[in-house]
């Protein structure tokens, strides 16, 4: 593939003048073009999606230095979202962000962005203890991460309501779900949306056409190329099958035949579902905005649980983790868990 490394692009860089606007079409991708190479090459790869950090902007183009170390060009337009730092369109993005970034591809590996999120995290953890402006968790690596509460900060009670800026709430042994965003000084990462889970065993989900499950699920930093800004969260290694990857359409299963692995505990909703093995292909549609991915399973999903009640159909239980590739495919990163209809 004839592209620039980065060593040379960044020789490139230094040459043209810190923050100058220096992009030129050759110097990002040529010849045939990344989206069509790898598309030919790997079914869960999407052009419409780019993972890494930002090395390089202009007024209205970001240069990402992805998680292959290609260069990928990102145009932001009139209608482009930013998520950073928490809020919607409140600070730009800068040089150095971790960027998740989905738009409407072009034939030369660039995007016109729809959605940017900037250094957030998703994972499902465990709590270890709560005051008002901050909380701590044991990780699914089993590190323990301290994060701050914002004025913004939603957090659930478990009555089902919401409470804004206040973890005291929270108690030690809930298992929650929570969005977050990190800090690129190092600093505790902030955490914006925290969802109550539990192992309680909801009744089996209505199927809506066989095999069609209803269920709900969430997105996780997966890969041994780690997405940039997800730095305590994402989870080491390749996943179950070795090959998952943040930036491809996949998604973690909790029935996986190949690996021997079943994690659906005493869920029924859970064990409904068929057993699958890696590369397995399913369709997860969104029936809230009618949208739809498909994607590969690569992963086993590391736990599972329930939930009190989620988005427009009142969905109760947690059995997918999906890649944030093919989660923002269909929702937004930063709403944490949505309703999901998986075809398998």
């Amino acid at each position: 593939m004839d592209s620039l490394t980065r060593r040379s692009f960044l020789s490139q860089a230094l040459m043209a003048g810190a923050g100058a606007s220096f992009f030129r079409p050759h110097e990002i991708l040529s010849g045939v073009k990344l989206a069509s190479l790898l598309g030919s090459m790997e079914p869960d790869y999407d052009p419409g999606f780019v993972a890494g950090k930002i090395i390089a902007s202009s007024e209205t183009t970001l240069l990402i230095l992805d998680l292959d170390d290609q260069l990928r060009q990102a145009r932001l337009t009139s209608t482009s979202q930013t998520w950073k730092r928490g809020l919607w369109n409140t600070t730009p993005p800068s040089v150095g962000d971790c960027t998740y970034a989905r738009g409407t591809p072009s034939p030369d590996g660039s995007i016109d962005v729809d959605r940017l999120w900037i250094d957030i995290q998703s994972v499902s953890a465990e709590v270890v203890a709560a005051t008002a402006g901050s909380f701590t968790v044991l990780l699914p690596t089993d590190q323990v991460q301290t994060l701050l509460v914002a004025p913004f900060t939603q957090v659930e009670t478990p009555s089902g309501d919401w409470v804004s800026g206040t973890a005291e709430g929270l108690a030690s042994g809930q298992a929650i779900q929570l969005v977050a965003f990190g800090d690129s000084l190092g600093g505790l990462p902030t955490a914006t949306m925290v969802s109550l889970l539990s192992d309680s065993v909801p009744a089996v989900e209505q199927v809506a056409a066989d095999p069609t499950f209803l269920v709900l699920g969430t997105w996780y930093c997966c890969g041994g190329v780690q997405a940039c800004g997800s730095s305590g969260s994402c989870l080491p290694g390749s996943g179950a099958c070795g090959v998952c990857r943040s930036d491809r359409k996949q998604t973690a299963y909790p029935r996986l035949s190949t690996t021997n692995c079943e994690k659906c505990g005493t869920l029924s909703c859970c064990l409904a579902l068929p057993m699958r093995a890696c590369g397995a292909s399913a369709t997860i549609v969104n029936p809230c905005n009618n949208s739809s991915v498909s994607v590969r399973i690569q992963d086993c999903i590391g736990s599972t649980a329930s939930h009190s009640s989620v988005g427009c159909k009142s969905r109760h239980c947690r059995v997918l983790d999906l890649t944030p590739c093919a989660f923002s495919a269909i929702g937004n990163l930063d709403s944490g868990i949505i309703n999901m209809n998986i075809s398998v």
